[in-house]
């Protein structure tokens, strides 16, 4: 997977944001900055967690008879893996997303 790269920029926007969220949730006024090391090992394992996923989602398009993968197939493949809880964040994105677009299919 050395090939695929996440682009850096969003992964520092990703890992601001998650930051900030933690310490309004802790109180605090700002939360603990993240190396640079640190963002390319959280990048690293991102990847082979969307691999992973991805792989287990394909499978499970494919024993439904599909080429396609669905986010259906992504939440059953994240229940499978024991990540429930990811797979309920995952849903409740969706239904944010489609009620920002007005309900039309994305």
């Amino acid at each position: 997977m050395a090939d695929v790269q996440l682009p850096p920029g969003v992964v520092k926007r990703v890992l601001k944001a998650r930051r900030a969220a933690l310490a309004a949730a802790d109180g605090a006024a700002s939360a603990a900055a993240v190396s640079r090391d640190a963002q390319r090992a959280i990048a690293e394992g991102a990847k082979v967690f969307i691999s992973y996923i991805t792989c287990a989602a394909g499978d499970i398009a494919r024993e439904r008879k599909r080429q396609t993968v669905s986010a259906d197939d992504v939440r059953r493949a994240l229940d499978d893996a024991d990540w429930a809880e990811l797979a309920a964040a995952l849903a409740a994105g969706a239904l944010a997303a489609a009620a920002a677009r007005g309900g039309r299919a994305g």
